[in-house]
């Protein structure tokens, strides 16, 4: 930071400043491994001061459970957020239900994902009569849609 007077005789000092935040934000209550599925039971809400803003933490366990964890984070320790990434709704080798219509009608098969997807991410699906590999679509839990 740099104070200054604009005096008869300016003068100015550089002076270091360190930027703390204190707030709610949520942490571990003990320690999170990666790949672990967050769950309510893994975290809990703290007043803390942390270093610069309270943006790089989570504040809210609605939006966090369900997410892995990527990078390990100590018991107590902050929940930062890019230590976490959604876990995929479709597994690679998962047995998934394969939707395929339109308005009206509705086919329903079972095939193998080959690979991980997110909600509306492109993967391959290996059908489970045919071995025809088909493109399609995560749409939830072990569901994807054929466009």
């Amino acid at each position: 930071m740099r104070i200054a007077c604009n005096g008869a005789t300016p003068w100015s000092v550089l002076l270091p400043v360190q930027v703390e935040t204190e707030a709610e934000i949520l942490v571990a209550r003990q320690a999170l491994v990666p790949g672990k599925v967050l769950d309510a039971e893994a975290m809990a809400l703290s007043r803390r001061r942390i270093p610069g803003f309270a943006d790089c933490c989570a504040r809210d366990d609605s939006a966090l459970i369900g997410r892995r964890v990527r990078r390990p984070i100590a018991a107590d320790a902050p929940i930062p957020l890019d230590s976490l990434e959604t876990a995929p709704l479709v597994r690679r080798g998962e047995i998934v239900t394969v939707v395929a219509g339109s308005p009206g009608f509705e086919v329903r098969a079972s095939g193998v994902a080959l690979a991980d997807a997110l909600e509306g991410d492109a993967l391959r699906i290996r059908h489970t009569t045919s071995l025809r590999i088909i493109q399609a679509r995560a749409y939830s839990r072990g569901v994807v849609r054929v466009d």
